[in-house]
């Protein structure tokens, strides 16, 4: 008994140093290939078994799960199966008893001759197998295969040594297996990482400690012609124009102390001859023991913005401008591909429509058309694969169930050696807006016809308004067609003015004669051109008088707004007054009445240009009047020219059309040094420097004020002026003279200098914090975003270790770190914020949002993701409402204030808790904890 343990112990540690060395054979073997073919060959020898050997699982091209013999090791005098062509491509569904324990984890451990399964025991028994082991092997929690032994010499079942044996090399080939695909996961990353780096045209860099070159891509060399190599470990400063060395070093200075970051332009030499101008920008790294290691940056060519700083500007603006107007959707396909089948622009949500649905779905764009549109469609989009364009106009369906107008235009943008479709681009255009509008367009044919007879009425009644020094006659004809057109009985249009208490009137221009009696004809044949006056405000058309606004009233006689008519007047049935306005000022009315329909808002429609003209005209004629009167009152201001000019502190003058002084004021020895007969014959503008101008001061024709400087001719100090000056023109048009008055300002000129330049420093100071905030929240993210991937790896190694107590203890750590991560990314999210509305920046877009599934699923988030132990507690209204807010800074609200309620509650035994109210207009909610509270003295500081 004692020799038959120590041999099962011998037996045992054969096995287990199997176990290890077949370990480091799959870890060091360069082909996975030939590791696991080492492997087997250790472990067979180890386990004394006949065969072993692996079966890889894959799916045929019926999309059937297969098996496939892949590895084999045979004892002596064993025959080899690898040659067997019965064992490739062996679907499961012929053992379906097998699949379904291995794909249950369960190793299968038994005689051949037990089998119930026909065709598995005539497999065996030709390969004359008499007992077998089975164990699956999982990457990944993937069922990738299995690993077996064979016994063919006798009818014995394996150990549990062998079956344990088995297990850990179907454990390690898993683990293998995951570890080399990530790993080319990460080479991949890598190489792109490298791609990117020296693809972009900036220079990216890093420096020790001591100045010297660690790293520098390949846009260094495009841009300053210095091999990297040669490059590599020489000071920074050598290749620094001399003159900008002492900026260089004193900002290396600064980055010493402490982190930090700065931005410089430096001009840097040129190997062989010449400079570039670069704008350099660099980050000092500390250890985590506070060693300074040096510093990471970039360089970006700024040498065409130094010379050409205004074409850029605009260039700049034009730029974003079209990236703030682009509206299409962009999208690239690639047929048959899983790892990158689409990818497409974010502004596809504008359409209604998910990005994921794209990204998961490579024949989501046709579910998502019109039923009746999908089969054409689909049948079009297929000269694609011929190499052809395509460009489809079709109906969609959005997640919302809204109907949509695309047109989808698409072309191969790659093609492989063969000329097969690698990828497939194009664009997505919302047309739906110009559709309605062709719809809309077609619907109004016959109102355009309208509008065309209209607009000639217009067209003739402004040629005779020109031709004929009366208008009252054009306006007439014109209002008589009017009136043809919109089918009424009568009407009016008049001018509103303003009686001496302000009260408004009016004063026909034009009216409809329906004098009901021989005093009111006499009265209207004497007044009809000079303009009949209304004055009773108790009326319809009174109504729009007071308020502004337009009357329809298809039952004037029973209509609260009016105060009836006169005795003998013809009947008011429907009336239809409508306010004209010029630049926001009531300067007319149009009335009309006795329709033989009811008058709508379509009629004030078709008559805009009619209303639009009619207020012109009505500007027109007042400035006519006020010309005239102005004719009258230039003479008499003629008069009083000569007395003020000559008593005014302001320098009065009068110049020719050629800009020559003619007049000056005596004040302007006053002022500037200079006697009045001094200055005549004298240019201005050859004389004096332009400092700021609201015109063209070389413009003669306009009107303009500009500020210039011009020395004193005793004291020869600069003395600031500002200029007004006015054209004089005869009743032609014609320029015969220019009126200026020039005023000593230099002391608010001064004043503004100062003001000026303070500004600018206030400004500067701004810009800087603001490329502060942004670039420390950039350098932020980067190294944050390196901690949780790397936070997430280090879960999944930690998923494969055996012990449970240190396993669960790792992923606590990897959890915690996971919640530190996501507040520091908040933090950074709150300054980003804080900035944004410092600048302004912030837009609120107010969408209807339905407020009680908005807490229930922050709630349930915020809980799950922080918060185990103590889940948020919600009190919610019983009854559901939908608000307009902007869902994204709700979240953040929300989330602060939660957040800071279990900050200051750690140790409280209940949780925090908010609380939603529906109030009448709007609704409030209150988020409570437990905690420490606010102290007492420092309450009333809360609001400061």
């Amino acid at each position: 008994m004692v020799f038959r343990k120590r041999a099962q112990m011998v037996e045992n540690g054969r096995i287990l140093e199997a176990i290890g060395k077949s370990h480091v054979l799959l870890q060091q073997s360069a082909s996975l290939s030939e590791g696991i073919q080492k492997a087997l060959a250790v472990l067979g020898e180890a386990t004394r078994v006949d065969r072993i050997y692996i079966f890889k699982n894959h799916f045929n091209d019926s999309g059937e799960l297969c098996m496939s013999y892949a590895f084999e090791w045979v004892a002596r005098e064993i025959d080899a199966q690898m040659d067997f062509t019965l064992l490739q491509e062996l679907p499961y569904s012929i053992f379906p008893e097998l699949e379904s324990k291995l794909q249950q984890n369960q190793a299968i451990n038994d005689l051949v001759k037990n089998s119930k399964n026909k065709v598995f025991y005539e497999a065996m028994y030709e390969q004359n197998i008499i007992a077998y082991l089975f164990v699956p092997i999982f990457s990944d929690d993937k069922f990738w295969g299995y690993i077996g032994f064979d016994n063919c010499s006798t009818e014995d079942l394996f150990s549990r040594e062998q079956v344990a044996a088995l297990h850990a090399l179907a454990a390690t080939v898993g683990a293998l297996i995951l570890n080399r695909k990530q790993k080319k996961r990460l080479v991949q990353s890598h190489r792109k990482y490298v791609k990117l780096i020296n693809s972009i045209n900036d220079i990216i860099f890093r420096l020790d400690a001591n100045q010297c070159i660690v790293y520098i891509n390949e846009p260094w060399t495009k841009i300053s012609r210095h091999e990297r190599a040669a490059s590599a470990n020489r000071p920074f400063s050598d290749f620094l124009d001399q003159e900008f060395n002492a900026i260089f070093q004193r900002s290396w200075k600064k980055l010493r102390k402490k982190p930090d970051s700065v931005e410089l332009d430096l001009k840097f030499r040129v190997r062989g001859d010449g400079f570039f101008w670069g704008k350099l920008s660099m980050l000092s790294n500390f250890s985590k023991k506070g060693v300074f290691l040096g510093v990471s940056g970039s360089v970006i060519d700024i040498t065409n913005e130094k010379e050409m700083l205004d074409a850029l500007t605009v260039s700049d603006r034009r730029i974003k401008s079209i990236l703030d107007n682009v509206t299409d959707v962009m999208y690239t396909w690639t047929p048959g591909s899983v790892t990158e089948p689409v990818f497409i622009t974010d502004n596809v949500r504008n359409l209604g429509l998910d990005i994921n649905d794209f990204l998961s779905d490579d024949r989501y764009w046709l579910k998502i058309v019109h039923p009746e549109d999908r089969q054409w469609v689909y049948e079009a989009s297929q000269v694609l694969f011929k190499g052809e364009p395509m460009d489809l106009t079709y109906r969609i369906v959005n997640n919302r169930g809204k109907q949509l107008w695309l047109r989808n235009r698409a072309w191969v943008s790659k093609k492989d050696a063969e000329g097969r479709v690698m990828t497939i681009s194009g664009k997505f255009s919302d047309i739906t807006d110009l559709k309605t509008k062709e719809i809309r367009l077609r619907e109004s044919e016959q109102k355009i016809n309208q509008y065309n007879r209209l607009l000639e009425a217009i067209n003739e009644t402004q040629l005779n308004f020109y031709q004929e020094e009366d208008f009252r006659q054009p306006l007439n004809d014109l209002f008589e067609k009017i009136l043809t057109l919109i089918e009424s009985a009568f009407g009016f249009m008049a001018e509103v003015l303003y009686d001496e208490q302000g009260a408004p009137y009016l004063k026909s221009h034009t009216i409809t004669n329906i004098a009901w009696s021989e005093e009111t004809e006499a009265f209207f044949q004497q007044n009809f051109r000079a303009g009949i006056e209304f004055r009773n405000l108790d009326t319809l058309f009174g109504h729009s008088l007071k308020t502004g606004k337009l009357v329809i009233a298809n039952e004037a006689a029973t209509d609260p707004r009016s105060g009836g008519i006169p005795e003998g007047h013809p009947p008011l049935i429907r009336y239809l007054g409508i306010p004209v306005y010029k630049d926001k000022e009531l300067v007319g009315l149009m009335g009309f009445a006795n329709k033989a329909e009811d008058y709508t808002e379509e009629d004030v429609r078709l008559l805009q240009p009619v209303i639009s003209s009619y207020a012109n005209l009505i500007k027109t004629i007042r400035m006519k009047q006020a010309k005239e009167q102005a004719e009258q009152e230039r003479a008499e201001a003629n008069k009083l020219y000569q007395l003020i000019s000559e008593n005014s502190s302001d320098v009065i003058s009068m110049l020719d059309a050629e800009m020559r002084i003619t007049y000056t004021s005596p004040s302007v020895e006053k002022i500037l040094g200079y006697k009045p007969e001094e200055t005549i014959g004298r240019k201005p503008l050859d004389h004096v420097q332009i400092k700021t101008s609201s015109g063209d001061p070389y413009n003669f024709e306009e009107e303009v004020r500009y500020t210039v400087t011009h020395p004193h001719k005793e004291t020869k100090m600069l003395v600031y002026l500002e200029v007004y000056r006015k054209p004089l023109k005869d009743e032609q048009g014609k320029l015969y003279a220019i009126m200026t008055v020039t005023r000593d300002v230099t002391e608010r000129e001064q004043i503004l200098e100062r003001l000026i330049e303070s500004y600018e420093k206030e400004k500067e100071l701004n810009t800087l914090k603001s490329r502060f905030i942004s670039m420390t929240s950039h350098e932020l993210r980067t190294p944050m975003s390196t901690i949780s991937s790397s936070n997430e790896l280090l879960g999944f190694y930690l998923e494969e270790i055996p012990d449970p107590v240190l396993r669960e203890k790792g992923l606590m750590h990897v959890k915690r770190i996971g919640v530190q991560v996501n507040r520091l990314s908040g933090v950074i999210n709150d300054v980003m914020i804080l900035e944004k509305n410092a600048e302004g920046k912030i837009k609120v877009v107010l969408k209807p949002l339905e407020l009680v599934a908005f807490f229930e699923r922050f709630a349930r988030d915020f809980s799950n993701e922080f918060l185990t132990e103590k889940p948020l507690r919600v009190l919610l209204p019983s009854v559901k409402k939908k608000v307009k807010t902007d869902e994204r800074l709700l979240f953040h609200i929300v989330s602060n204030l939660v957040d800071n309620a279990y900050k200051y509650s750690k140790n409280s035994e209940k949780a925090p808790e908010i609380e939603v109210k529906f109030l009448e207009k709007n609704y409030c909610f209150c988020v409570k904890d437990y905690g420490i509270g606010i102290p007492q003295p420092s309450r009333s500081k809360i609001y400061l």
